[in-house]
């Protein structure tokens, strides 16, 4: 009996065709057919046994790991095989081969029974096939009208049925049609058509093939959605997976909004309902991730499947339409209504660190009330209803809290408020929820009443604050922020974004970032039951984000329905703040080189007086040894880039030369023209070159370089600079060339005017997003949606030979000692493949022993290293991933648990093999995470509201958060006593940081984390662990660094600089709000890990609080700000995590008091 097995991707069409030729072809009874599905088969990579089968016909969509296996035991099989990676091993004629390959294409049951007849027809000539019947490659399909190939003949029909005012575009796949399989788009046409919605619906094909004829969807785009070159509609929605192929500018040329429908396959709307992922990884990926590399936003499922005996049938999932209809008609009021008569709300964010009225406005490098001050001017020039305009964000600071319109502990408390929501206006509203949500929310705070709404109307437009994810003032919801990690929003959330739904046409977010977006719900693919699908519902929602965070604005995109808006980061550049020592450390140099005694002398006395003033210690009876070492210091520290000051949305404030030098880095290319390697220059500053000190090279090539392009490249000889590296920086014409365009594209940003363009429902361009500083030029100018990366090009080829020389420096950093660690624990955050390209993965898979396999520039499988070639043990590791990570890679979840398994089964020696040592003492799982639809770690929460008492306590949260294991069989299943085992293994715990553009200190994250993940590990294994940081800010010069070193370092840069003070003082009260939360997060790091020496509290409690000029400006700007950097000093002193001085402490506890007493004075 002959054998064939089909391996194919549309393996529901394949299979009904095979069950249509086994009834209606007698001779198909002496056969055996067997269908394969191709994603199972690339999950899995489980071949079945291939020698039973006489013929093996593959129809892939790339490459998959199974193949190079099949064809080995294949031998001289018959093998057809179409875009595969195995397509050159087909052994059937040219002309066989291009007639099935029509048969594929053509597609529809016909076609593909005929198809499946034709390989039958290798062993039996007798069976009768038809020739392949050409089928509409694309059209119009309207369940009452059938096929339209004519927009015009379309729109004669259906206007003339239905005068609908307005169109718009629905793109789905052609086997839809071909099949009748229509039923999700029957309804989502229906539904649209409720809310008077005309559309035309679009079968068509993702890509093109020519060696067939086929046209791709650029085509259909052009033939149904544009007529005399002119787009007829208004919206598109895009029901495709990929992306547009060829021509991405058609999106630009039809300029409306590109809404996102997802269809899932192979799963019920029931399965879907209960499954917390939402989406699984290749959908995520396809019909997800790189349609966002087009600007289509709003990814919301509205189709399922249903298996039946033939065919797995779409089904639609009708609350998902109902959303669908109802954001197509918000965004389509948007772009008809006059901006005169819009309404828009602005939303605000506020942390939870400090009081209410210390830091509302949060937001990563953005002034957000000057910006929101810029916003409201153009709006008003744009011909919205604006009213009484702050003169500038100070003014609007100080409305929101002189008038108290902001969130107060107790939110029914609050006093003062823009409006209120009735007790039964809100109970109508709370009745629409599902009920689950309804019964979690009143099991979780009880029952409701009248609810406040805060904040500033001005015309019609509507300033507010976020509220709080709970009041977080009383002992109770303290308790409950910290260890629920999916709790449900209060009445007040809720009640605060419907509010918003039903009364303003759009709402703009400002600013990394707020909390609706990290709500418990599904991870993508949202549903009614979801919370950010409950607050933001189908209002269209614009969200101004930091140019370098992809990641979390990912998370804005794909959980809180945001089109992107990002922003420049603040102007950065360089420290630069020790020159005179770092100066007198190369003037010592020298003169030691050259024999020079009186002038050594005079040197080192300034060295040891200056060292001294600034807090470096040196020993003088280990001078010499010492001095290379502060050397080495002291040119990380001036190279160090802080911010000077925040960004304002949609300003270029000031010299940007300063901010273009630090993108630009000329000075690397000048070493390179002088022959000198910058990473060796910026490790061992101290070798001599003509000379000169390196570190003295890296200073002057971009002073001068900067000097001259500040004069538009005239040469101002300077005696300062050696002839030989003037010379080196007048030849770097292929830097100025840089340095001009990173001007041009600074000073083309479009922040204001594509804010205002999709508030008037255009479409707004997708962009690549990163860290400028880090060499993503290509992320300015800004304005833009950005997108992130693509998901399995993970680690690249780049970020490997990074991670290899990190984990070799891990490694060394225990040599030193004299071992080998047997555990290193990573935080793996989804920031590092976003703007790294994965180089803590590539880190963790070396470690391990495994490299990645790469097919082109996408990772296709993993080789593990042979000991022989590794020469060293393999190294275990234990990973702790963020929510986002866990949402937007679970491919790389696998790709880790993959590497961990290979390894864990090999037979090596255990001494050689750390990782399956630990495997045969029964610790299985390596990968841990939160709770499916959780965020965080939870020690933040702790240490922001001061509701703890031992560090165990946060040893505890850290475990209690994190305890989900994730990996290849594992979603989420909680499992602490494994965590527990895991961490006891460790004996490092590492994170890398790879911008100066954020810091450690600039998030509460980092040391909930990193900070957390030591304390827990100290917790279980009763010994302190070493906590490192991969510093990654130079890729070329990557090194493993000590977390104390590192925060020493980000203090002496941000917080203990004048000059960076300087910059926040100009921005007033977010400026000082921005300040007291470094502090705050300061205090985390050493309640976490005691890493912060005293005497950096020393100096920031004579800066912050002591010194009577800065005090004077808190007091003016931001009291509240003023009132927590003195508590939490006085809080790090009575947990003893500083060790301060009696007198210190007298004076800290009487300015806190006058702070109190002064507060008390403007509350009354």
């Amino acid at each position: 009996m002959p054998a064939i097995l089909f391996i194919v991707w549309n393996y529901q069409h394949i299979h009904m065709a095979v069950e249509e030729v086994k009834k209606e072809c007698r001779e198909a009874g002496k056969f055996r057919i067997d269908v394969i599905d191709v994603q199972t088969l690339n999950r899995t990579n489980v071949l079945p046994d291939v020698s039973v089968y006489d013929a093996i016909v593959v129809n892939q969509m790339g490459k998959g790991d199974w193949e190079n296996e099949l064809v080995s035991k294949a031998g001289d099989k018959l093998i057809v095989a179409f875009k595969s990676g195995i397509d050159n091993y087909s052994n059937v004629s040219r002309k066989d081969y291009e007639t099935l390959a029509r048969y594929l294409a053509y597609d529809g049951l016909e076609n593909l029974k005929n198809f499946v007849k034709f390989c039958m027809k290798y062993f039996d000539r007798g069976i009768n096939t038809e020739e392949p019947k050409p089928m509409p490659w694309n059209g119009i399909y309207h369940p009452e009208g059938g096929l339209f190939q004519s927009v015009e003949d379309y729109l004669e029909w259906y206007l003339n049925k239905y005068p609908f005012q307005k169109l718009v575009g629905l793109l789905f796949y052609r086997a839809r049609y071909l099949f009748r399989n229509t039923a999700h788009v029957d309804s989502l046409i229906r539904e649209l058509e409720k809310h008077n919605i005309g559309v035309i619906p679009v079968f068509c094909l993702t890509f093109p093939d020519p060696s067939v004829g086929m046209p791709g969807v650029e085509d259909a785009i052009e033939r149904y959605f544009f007529i005399e070159n002119k787009p007829i509609i208004s919206l598109l929605l895009w029901g495709l997976y990929f992306r547009v192929s060829r021509k991405p500018e058609l999106l630009r040329r039809l300029n409306v909004p590109v809404l996102n429908a997802i269809e899932i396959y192979a799963n019920s709307p029931e399965e879907w309902a209960e499954n917390q992922q939402g989406l699984n990884i290749a959908t995520i990926s396809m019909a997800v991730a790189m349609p966002e590399f087009d600007g289509v936003i709003n990814p919301t499922v509205f189709s399922a499947e249903i298996r039946t005996p033939t065919i797995l049938k779409a089904v639609p999932i009708s609350e998902r339409i109902k959303r669908i209809a109802e954001q197509v008609e918000r965004w389509l009021k948007l772009r008809d209504k006059p901006n005169s008569e819009k309404k828009i709300a602005i939303v605000l964010h506020s942390s939870t660190i400090g009081n209410s009225e210390a830091n509302i406005g949060t937001a990563l490098g953005l002034d957000s009330f000057e910006s929101v001050v810029e916003i409201l001017r153009a709006m008003n020039e744009r011909g919205y209803a604006v009213e009484n305009i702050p003169s500038n964000g100070e003014e609007l600071a100080r409305l929101f809290v002189e008038s108290k319109q902001i969130w107060q502990g107790n939110w029914s408390l609050n006093t003062s408020y823009a409006f209120l929501v009735e007790k039964k206006t809100y109970e109508q509203w709370f009745e629409e929820l599902p009920e689950k949500v309804r019964i979690s929310m009143l099991e979780e705070w009880g029952d409701y009443d009248d609810i406040p709404i805060p904040g500033l109307l001005f015309g019609n437009v509507f300033v507010t604050i976020q509220p709080h994810r709970t009041p977080v003032f009383e002992p109770e919801d303290c308790h409950k922020l910290i260890h629920n990690p999916t709790l449900p929003v209060p009445h007040y959330y809720y009640a605060f974004y419907r509010f918003i739904n039903e009364f303003f046409d759009a709402v703009i977010h400002v600013g990394k970032h707020g909390s609706v977006e990290w709500l418990p719900g599904k991870s993508v693919g949202l549903s009614d039951a979801c919370f950010p699908d409950v607050c933001l519902r189908s209002i269209p929602n614009a969200y101004i984000y930091i140019v370098n965070n992809p990641a979390e604005g990912t998370q804005a995109k794909r959980r809180g329905y945001a089109t992107i808006i990002d922003h420049l980061p603040p102007p950065m550049q360089s420290s630069q703040r020790y020159v005179e020592l770092e100066t007198a450390v190369e003037e010592y140099l020298k003169a030691r080189e050259r024999g020079l005694e009186e002038q050594c002398k005079e040197a080192k006395r300034r060295i040891v007086e200056l060292a001294a003033r600034h807090n470096f210690n040196i020993a003088e009876e280990n001078f010499d040894d010492e001095i290379l070492q502060l050397h080495s210091k002291l040119a990380e520290l001036n190279d160090s880039l802080y911010n000077y000051g925040l960004h304002t949305f949609g300003r270029l404030d000031g010299d940007i030369d300063d901010f273009i030098a630090s993108i630009v880095r000329p000075e690397r290319f000048i070493l390179e023209k002088l022959g000198v390697d910058y990473s060796e220059a910026t490790n061992n500053p101290s070798k001599l070159y003509n000379g000169y000190t390196l570190g003295e090279l890296v200073r002057m090539s971009r002073s001068a370089f900067v000097a001259i392009a500040r004069e538009d490249g005239v040469c101002r000889s300077s005696p300062d600079v050696p002839e030989f590296l003037l010379r080196a920086v007048l030849d770097a014409r292929d830097v100025m060339k840089l340095w001009e365009d990173v001007r041009t594209r600074l000073e083309s940003i479009q922040e204001i005017e594509n804010l205002l363009e999709c508030l008037e429902g255009k479409f707004i361009e997708p962009a690549a997003s990163g860290d400028v500083t880090r060499g993503r030029i290509e992320a300015i100018p800004t304005g833009f949606n950005f997108y992130s990366v693509d998901p399995k090009a993970i680690p690249s080829k780049t970020a490997w030979e990074v991670g290899k020389k990190l984990a070799d420096q891990l490694i060394q950093k225990f040599a030193e000692e004299g071992k080998m660690p047997e555990s290193i624990a990573f935080v793996q955050w989804s920031s590092d493949p976003m703007n790294t390209d994965g180089e803590q993965i590539a880190e963790i898979l070396y470690l391990l022993g495994v490299e990645p396999v790469w097919d082109g520039s996408r990772v296709s499988g993993l080789r593990v290293i042979p000991l022989e070639e590794l020469k060293r043990p393999r190294i275990d590791v234990v990973v702790r991933i963020s929510g986002l990570f866990r949402d937007v890679f679970m491919n790389l979840v696998e790709l880790i648990d993959d590497a961990v398994m290979k390894v864990a089964t090999l037979d090596e020696p255990l001494e050689m093999n750390y990782v399956r040592k630990h495997f045969l003492e029964g610790i299985k799982h390596r990968i841990f995470g939160d709770m499916p639809g959780a965020y965080g770690a939870g020690v933040n929460h702790a240490i922001n509201t001061s509701y703890w008492e031992k560090e165990e306590e946060l040893a505890e949260i850290f475990m209690n958060w994190g305890c989900y294991v994730y990996g290849k069989n594992s979603y989420g299943e909680r499992n602490e006593e494994e965590l527990k085992a895991c961490l006891k293994t460790v004996e490092a715990v590492v994170r890398n940081h790879y911008t100066d553009e954020w810091d450690i200190f600039d998030d509460d994250c980092p040391y909930a984390f990193q900070g957390g993940m030591a304390l827990a590990v100290k917790h279980v294994s009763g010994r302190d662990v070493k906590v490192l940081i991969g510093d990654t800010r130079k890729p070329e010069a990557a090194k493993v660094v000590d977390a104390r070193d590192e925060i020493e370092r980000v203090a002496r840069k941000t917080l203990l600089n004048e000059k960076w003070l300087e910059g926040m003082k100009k921005h007033g009260y977010k400026g000082a709000g921005d300040i007291m939360k470094r502090v705050v997060n300061l205090f985390g790091w050493q309640a976490t890990t005691k890493l912060v020496d005293d005497w950096i509290f020393d100096r920031i409690a004579e800066k912050y609080v002591l010194d009577d000029a800065v005090r004077e400006w808190f007091m003016k700007v931001n009291p509240h700000a003023a009132e927590e950097i003195a508590r939490r000093l006085l809080e790090a002193y009575r947990r003893n995590l500083w060790s301060a001085s009696d007198k210190v402490i007298e004076e800290l506890e009487e300015i806190y008091g006058e702070i109190e007493g002064h507060l008390e004075d403007i509350e009354v």
